[in-house]
């Protein structure tokens, strides 16, 4: 695998799950969901942002913010290509899950 970005999503859920209090039911009012990709310099991505149930799938260059409405999100995104690492920001109802995938690609 040319990136460990199954443990990153693993690391991400986890991270959610204990900032949001590991809450059962999501908030009862749905608002804004913005994932936010950096690097230090372009990467390019893929993969999926699952909205309330709905994926989205979605590639590009870093840096990119995508903004969606709903109540819960979660991600599988990984670096397809480029040097340096790949930093997800995910930020739902002012609480935010940030973490670092840095696999190398050859």
């Amino acid at each position: 695998m040319k990136t460990n970005h199954c443990l990153a999503v693993v690391a991400a859920l986890a991270a959610f799950a204990l900032l949001t209090g590991c809450q059962s039911t999501p908030p009862k009012s749905a608002g804004e969901i913005v994932v936010r990709l950096t690097s230090e310099s372009p990467v390019s991505y893929a993969g999926t942002v699952n909205v309330d149930g709905l994926n989205h799938a979605v590639s590009g260059v870093t840096p990119a913010t995508l903004n969606y409405h709903g109540r819960q999100a979660d991600c599988d995104l990984r670096k397809v290509s480029g040097s340096g690492s790949l930093q997800i920001e995910i930020e739902v109802g002012g609480r935010t899950v940030t973490l670092t995938e840095s696999g190398s690609n050859r």
